[in-house]
């Protein structure tokens, strides 16, 4: 049986951290699924894991940026993954960032 997650694709996009261990991290957490780093232009993504994100990214219509602490990248990890798999299911997920109500 293929994994839910093998059609997903995750982008990753965050201006001033090493990328590598953050994709290693994704691609253990989500098996199956394709997790690659945003370039302009690239097709458009089921999840975005992002951190100050270039514009040109948010203008872009991915319909789910995460985000977490940057500083504690396997916790991090660990979050993203766990609402991305809650979110395929059709379940709530946690830390929800509401910028109108600024929490």
């Amino acid at each position: 049986m293929p994994s839910p997650l093998a059609a997903m694709k995750v982008i990753f996009s965050c201006t001033d951290t090493k990328v590598e261990p953050w994709l290693q991290g994704l691609c253990a957490a989500l098996p199956g699924a394709e997790i690659s780093v945003w370039q302009p232009g690239a097709s458009l993504a089921d999840h975005a894991v992002v951190w100050a994100p270039l514009q040109q990214l948010m203008d872009e219509p991915h319909p789910t940026p995460h985000t977490s602490a940057r500083t504690l990248r396997e916790e991090s990890i660990a979050q993203i993954a766990g609402n991305i798999v809650a979110q395929q299911r059709g379940e709530a997920i946690a830390g929800i960032v509401d910028t109108i109500l600024g929490y």
